[in-house]
């Protein structure tokens, strides 16, 4: 999904875990996402880390997945 909607800049997958960058120039769209891993809601071993950034106006937001929750961080 992320490939399809990004472009592809860097991709590192491994038997544990999937890392990655993907170029946009639209927000993250949190809600989509999580309409696509909603079927997941609960899973405890499902960790996600995602970090969007805006160089040019300092902007970062995180959001993680963890034991089944999610948090939204902005810096």
């Amino acid at each position: 999904w992320l490939a399809l909607n990004y472009r592809l800049y860097e991709y590192l997958p491994s038997d544990a875990e999937v890392r990655g960058r993907f170029i946009s120039c639209k927000p993250f769209p949190a809600e989509a996402l999580r309409r696509q891993i909603g079927k997941l809601r609960g899973d405890r071993t499902l960790f996600l880390r995602i970090v969007s950034t805006d160089l040019y106006s300092l902007y970062v937001e995180g959001n993680v997945y963890l034991l089944g929750a999610w948090y939204r961080i902005f810096l």
